[in-house]
């Protein structure tokens, strides 16, 4: 069942886009892009991709001693389109550098959740025993912390390039059209064809590149899982020095610096309450689709995560995939299905585009959620004669159903903030809120439009809290 999702998912739509392209050049229909415009487009979009992943790894090892894995989670929860305004509302014009501080803002969160998931396989008492044998920290941090960081870190660095590359949101609002960059020439083809060889390309290339990101996280989970592991993470490591911390509060301030922005914009700027409306038939959208999308995501990878051993890694490798894909790569795939199935843009396309990241984070949650848990209970039911249905109501429901809960919350925080897959996939008008925001704030930028996104970007430092304490498991008498 996984293989045939992950084939309807990803190869099969980017089979029919290359299918597309050997028909197009066989009988050409349209002007196709120069090579100039593809190689302009994508030479900003590596520079500036290259700039954020830099700048984040550099960040993420004091970041990841500061700060705890709840509070860095949520500031990574915090959509695009919020961080985008943010840096707005600082008073930056809209250009390069107001792109790079949103897409930094969301990179230093991420590749520092990544190391901070490493340093629970670092054992102290290998820093404790070269301390003794005359090491100082300076030596103890090259020989020990950082070669057990460094694959770490080069995921990092590459995931958080694929994101900033096809980032749409940020190139919209923070750009303000001076910043032609990649994501948004792949989206012009995509709904054009105008050179679909070419986007068959680029879209294969980049699907290559997160595999190695994928295989990382859940080589990081499963390590993290694996018993006799976490040692204490970076609360076992010693007090960091005077100048480690203050590098963490810089890139603490970079990451929280858009919020701050935001709530400026979204107080200090006049309510056109003319929007009202717009706004209103936006959320009711959402409100329909992405509650029930978060609900059955939350609950199909908990039930991977139990089925984990029959996955395999290769699988499981392939199910985490698209939580590396840039998401204008995963909107055009989504874009290519709706077009082969005869499926117009419109909330179930969205719904279908949105899924595959959602049940991504699902399963790597139910696999962190059932480390904890002594699976040895499920062999003990079955040898006691309980059926699979007995299995699940009594056991695994009473365990697993409260932290099935919090990640649902976690997930409808980000599918509420998730603009650039709905940018391919989204109705006329935007059939989801992100979306329409980002269309109502590209006309107007009024205060409305930013205090509604204000809300949404404060949603996931509740809601992760609430999910926390949701997530551990119900003891029972």
């Amino acid at each position: 069942m996984v293989g045939a999702y992950v084939a309807l998912s990803l190869a099969l739509p980017l089979a029919l886009l290359a299918a597309r392209a050997l028909a197009e050049g066989a009988s050409p229909t349209g002007a196709t892009i120069g090579g100039e415009l593809w190689l302009l487009a994508s030479g900003r979009s590596l520079a500036l991709a290259a700039t954020v992943a830099l700048l984040a790894c550099a960040g993420a090892y004091p970041l990841a001693r500061a700060l705890p894995a709840p509070l860095l989670f949520a500031l990574f929860l915090i959509s695009p389109l919020a961080r985008a305004l943010g840096v707005l509302g600082l008073g930056l014009p809209p250009g390069a550098l107001a792109v790079a501080l949103a897409e930094l803002a969301g990179a230093l969160p991420l590749a520092a959740l990544l190391v901070l998931l490493r340093l629970r396989a670092l054992d102290p008492r290998w820093l404790e025993a070269a301390a003794d044998l005359g090491a100082g920290p300076w030596t103890r941090w090259r020989t020990i912390t950082l070669p057990l960081l460094r694959p770490t870190l080069a995921s990092a660095a590459l995931w958080s390039a694929l994101v900033s590359v096809g980032d749409i949101a940020t190139l919209e609002l923070a750009g303000g059209g001076k910043l032609y960059a990649l994501a948004l020439l792949l989206r012009e083809v995509a709904f054009s064809l105008e050179d679909p060889a070419t986007l068959t390309i680029l879209s294969a290339a980049l699907l290559a590149l997160t595999l190695p990101c994928a295989r990382a996280l859940l080589g990081a989970i499963d390590a993290l899982a694996a018993p006799g592991q976490g040692h204490g993470g970076a609360g076992a490591l010693p007090r960091p020095r005077a100048a480690l911390r203050a590098l963490a509060a810089l890139a603490a301030a970079i990451a929280v610096l858009p919020a701050l922005g935001l709530a400026r914009l979204a107080f200090s700027t006049p309510k056109d309450m003319s929007l009202g409306t717009s706004i209103g038939a936006a959320i009711e959208a959402s409100a329909r689709t992405h509650p029930p999308l978060a609900a059955l995501a939350a609950i199909a990878g908990f039930a991977l995560a139990l089925r984990r051993p029959r996955l395999g890694p290769r699988l499981g490798a392939l199910l985490v995939l698209p939580l590396a894909i840039p998401p204008a790569v995963q909107g055009i795939l989504a874009l290519e299905v709706g077009r082969a199935i005869a499926l117009p843009p419109g909330e179930l396309l969205t719904l279908w585009g949105l899924a595959p990241a959602s049940l991504a984070l699902a399963y790597l949650a139910g696999r962190l959620t059932l480390a904890g848990l002594p699976l040895a209970l499920d062999e003990a039911a079955c040898d006691l004669g309980a059926g699979p249905v007995a299995r699940l109501r009594r056991l695994w429901i009473p365990l697993l159903g409260r932290p099935a809960a919090g990640v649902a919350l976690v997930l409808l925080a980000l599918l509420l903030g998730a603009v650039s897959v709905p940018a391919f996939t989204s109705g006329p008008g935007g059939s989801t809120l992100a979306v329409a925001l980002t269309i109502l704030a590209r006309g107007s930028g009024s205060g409305a439009v930013a205090l509604v996104t204000l809300t949404l970007a404060l949603a996931p430092l509740l809601l992760v809290p609430l999910a926390a304490r949701l997530g551990g498991p119900r003891r029972r008498p």
